[in-house]
Parts: structure tokens; C-alpha cells; sequence
């Protein structure tokens, strides 16, 4: 039987990494179960990046002649669209919780009349969408890459002291969707000078895992998120964590030991939380929670072939 050729596009105007680190994982996933698959990055930005890129992807389009064309994010869902017209290829794409807070009506458009796929990730988002070719596959995790680290040779390579504790916050502190001064009125509130918030920003995705077993608690206070991965991977290490109510989390954390929830955005509540999480003092039960429902890489592979595999089977 002959591979089935799927060409990625995804933006490469990360600051560290080539690509996202999901997408990366989600790429090599697929390669494993036997997918012969190639990505094409979108490097620039603005009128001229677009234009560019589009005109690259289609001359690749044209010579590759792939079966699946999957697109992450919905800028680089247009781009391919338009790099398609005319040619055979099916396009799949892959949406963020970002994506619901820009241009929806247009999203939907997309989604309900060029897309043969729209990829979500939680069902907050496929209602939000609301179209009928839309399936819910949330991000997976390598539970093989994000493992179970010494925790005391990780703290001694970020550099831990021993006698405090460290809150690891895991995004760009310029991103207001994000929300990190709550993270800091919530540690604040602790008046406690051994607890340490640590922002993590701009690491190589590989210290991910070395910080997740170093830290005492993974914090994450966005005000909007669709399913996020830092909550995933902090699962697969074990890392108790404390977390606003945002997209699918209280899902993936349901009955997770070392898990805890805010009911409210307050900096009064995140400190809480953050009370129960520090006082915890082990391992969570993350990991398991991750295995139970599916979401390692090679679960969710599965669930992405089968729908290349319908999508190519209808045409």
C-alpha cells in the first residue's frame, strides 16, 4: 500500500525553534505510523510574506502533489487554500485557541465551504466554530520525550536553590491573553520570600521537561486558551499545577491529584490554589490521566490518519 504524502504548513517566525514544538511532535507522530511527511515553513510576515509564501507553496503543491496539505493556525489555512486552488490536493487545518478570539465569521467561511477538515481542540472551540466538518482532536504529548527526570539533577541544572520553592509560569510575559500579572498579585499575596515565580520564556523545548521536574508547581493564568499544551506536558512530569478555568482543562485535569482549578480570576483565589499546590509536596497524577484518555502522541496520530484516510477515501 502506497504512504499517504501529507505536507504540513505551519509558520516558522518562531524566536528559538523552527516550528512550534507541537507541531514538531505531531509531525514525527505521524512519520512513526508510517506517513511520509514534509513541511513547508512560513517565513515573514505581512502582505509581502503572504504573497511570497503562497506563490512557494503552490509551485510545491504543483510538483509534490500530496494527498493532505494540513495547515496549522488559520493564516496559514488561507495561505494554502489559495496555494491549492485548482489542484488536487485535500487541505486540513488545524485551529488554536487563539483562533476564536480573531476574525471568526471568516474562520467559518473557511471551514464550511474551502477546508475538507477543521481540526479543533476542545469542545468550547467546536462550539464556538460550529460547522459541521470539524472533529476534536486536542494536542498530544510524548510521554516517552516529556518523562519522569531525577528531580533533584533537574533542579540542579536550572540552578534551584534548595531551600525555596519554584512557580513555573510558561509563556511570554508580553502576551496580554496570557495574563501574567495575576501570576505575579497571586504570588505576591503568598508574602512568602522562599517561594520563587519563574517565568520560562523562550527555552529550548527540550529544558521543558528538565524545568517541569525542577519546579514545584506549573501556574497558568490566561484569560482564554483552547487545550494548552504547557498544562499536558506539566502532566506527563507529574508537576502539580494550579490553572484558570480555560478551554478544556477542567477535563484534562479531572480527578487529578495535585491539580487545582481557580473559580474565579482573582489574584485572591490563583493564591489559593497556588496554597493547596505548594503544600502538596509530591508527584501528581497527571501522567496517568494523560494515558487514560488518550492524548499521547501516538493515540492522537491515530485519530488524524483516520481522517486523512476518510478524506481521501470520500474524494
Amino acid at each position: 500500500m502506497q504512504k499517504m504524502k501529507v505536507i504540513f504548513v505551519a509558520s516558522g517566525n518562531q524566536k528559538i525553534e523552527s516550528i512550534a514544538p507541537f507541531v514538531q511532535v505531531q509531525m514525527d507522530s505521524l512519520a512513526e505510523q508510517g506517513v511520509e511527511i514534509s513541511l513547508y515553513r512560513v517565513v515573514g510576515r505581512g502582505i509581502k510574506g503572504y504573497v511570497t509564501n503562497t506563490i512557494r507553496l503552490r509551485k510545491i503543491l504543483k510538483r509534490e502533489q500530496p494527498d493532505i496539505v494540513h495547515a496549522h493556525y488559520s493564516i496559514c489555512g488561507y495561505l494554502a487554500s489559495i496555494a491549492n486552488l485548482g489542484l488536487k490536493s485535500s487541505v486540513v487545518v488545524s485551529l488554536m485557541g487563539s483562533d476564536m478570539v480573531v476574525k471568526l465569521p471568516l474562520i467559518r467561511f473557511f471551514a464550511k465551504k474551502i477546508w475538507d477538515m477543521t481540526i479543533v481542540k476542545s469542545r468550547e472551540m467546536y462550539d464556538r466554530l460550529n460547522v459541521a466538518k470539524a472533529r476534536i482532536i486536542p494536542n498530544g504529548v510524548n510521554i516517552d520525550k516529556m518523562c519522569l527526570l531525577d528531580r533533584d539533577d533537574s533542579r540542579k541544572k536550572c540552578g534551584f536553590e534548595d531551600t525555596k520553592q519554584y512557580v513555573i509560569w510558561c509563556s511570554q510575559i508580553d502576551r496580554e491573553e496570557k495574563n501574567y500579572p495575576l501570576a505575579q498579585k497571586a504570588v505576591d499575596l503568598l508574602s512568602d520570600k522562599n517561594v520563587v515565580l519563574l517565568p520560562v520564556q523562550d527555552a529550548p523545548h527540550h529544558m521543558m521537561n528538565v524545568y517541569m521536574r525542577a519546579a514545584d508547581v506549573l501556574l497558568l493564568t490566561s484569560k482564554r486558551e483552547g487545550s494548552p499544551n504547557v498544562i499536558k506536558e506539566a502532566m506527563a512530569c507529574n508537576l502539580p499545577i494550579v490553572s484558570t478555568n480555560v478551554g478544556d482543562v477542567e477535563w484534562l485535569l479531572d480527578h487529578v491529584e495535585g491539580a487545582y482549578i481557580t473559580q474565579d480570576d482573582t489574584p485572591q483565589n490563583v493564591c489559593e490554589c497556588l496554597k493547596k499546590a505548594l503544600t502538596f509536596m509530591g508527584n501528581s497524577t497527571g501522567r496517568q490521566r494523560l494515558i487514560d484518555i488518550g492524548l499521547t502522541t501516538r493515540s492522537i496520530a491515530s485519530d488524524i490518519i483516520n481522517i486523512y484516510t476518510d478524506i481521501c477515501r470520500t474524494k
